[in-house]
């Protein structure tokens, strides 16, 4: 693969960059803090767009940050349901 050879160094400071970030979120998220699902959801959501430009590599990091995406929305949204808030305002 020599796109990823010959930036190497790139690659390397964007995975630290994304890296801080999520451990940035986590951080948040333990401390029940509001940004730190924000910041999460959004490096989630980063990951999955970077996912098609990476494929080799991002494989694992699609499945993983599919996986934590998919967690926290069950986290957050719970068992509601979409017509349970709407038919108690009818």
């Amino acid at each position: 693969m020599p796109y990823f050879q010959d930036n190497l160094y790139l690659l390397m400071i964007m995975s630290g960059i994304f890296g801080v970030l999520r451990l940035l979120g986590g951080i948040g998220i333990l401390r029940d803090r509001l940004w730190g699902l924000a910041v999460t959801a959004v490096m989630c959501g980063v990951a999955l767009a970077l996912v098609i430009f990476l494929l080799p590599a991002g494989i694992f990091d699609g499945l993983l940050s599919g996986g934590a995406l998919v967690l926290i929305a069950f986290a957050w949204f719970g068992s509601r349901s979409l017509s349970g808030e709407w038919a108690s305002e009818q």
